[in-house]
């Protein structure tokens, strides 16, 4: 009989164990269940934008501590929250446009997705122009709105050569980095007027 136990103990334990050290790393059911625990402790205060595509989701996110954009990928029944990005709030918080979403990413199998989002707080801007020439996307974006784009293509953010257009049809930002500057930040890549000096 004491042999028959430890069978028993032993063909529950293996299955508990197997599921406790998958949720250790970050494995839930659903999406935003992987989400929460991978960005955690941050608490997730909305969700403003979600992109599915087959076997993974991004989820643009207003956290407590910032804008992320996260991506979740599905690996047999469960998910697992592996990448994410971060938008410096308090740099472009008073910005008239503004990124506020981006990730691209090469998941299972050679999938590929890129998502963009962009932000406007200029009332004289109409339009959003991003990607590439074969692929590029044009899209009306109103005062106070965000609009999101999403490629099916791994790009990097100098080949969408985003440009926001005025009323009038004209360029009036662009996102990119500071021209001639000796150094590079991140903090640097924003939506600058085109007819400024930068």
């Amino acid at each position: 009989m004491k042999k028959n136990y430890k069978t028993i103990f032993i063909v529950f334990l293996i299955p508990i164990v197997f599921v406790s050290f998958l949720f250790i790393g970050g494995y839930r059911f659903t999406a935003m269940q992987a989400v929460k625990s991978s960005l955690n402790p941050d608490k997730v205060v909305n969700v403003f934008g979600e992109v599915k595509r087959d076997g993974g989701t991004v989820y643009l996110l207003e956290m407590q501590s910032g804008i992320k954009t996260a991506f979740t990928e599905k690996k047999g029944l469960l998910w697992s929250c592996e990448s994410s990005t971060y938008f410096f709030d308090d740099i472009i918080k008073n910005d008239a446009v503004k990124t506020v979403g981006w990730i691209s990413i090469k998941y299972k199998n050679n999938k590929q997705v890129t998502v963009f989002a962009v932000q406007n707080k200029d009332p004289d801007v109409r339009f959003i122009e991003a990607g590439t020439n074969s692929d590029r996307q044009r899209k009306p974006i109103s005062l106070n709105e965000t609009v999101i784009f999403s490629w099916d293509n791994a790009l990097p953010w100098n080949d969408m050569n985003a440009i926001a257009f005025n009323k009038d049809n004209l360029q009036s930002y662009k996102y990119e980095y500071l021209k001639n500057v000796t150094t590079i930040s991140t903090k640097d890549l924003r939506w600058y007027p085109i007819n400024n000096e930068k």
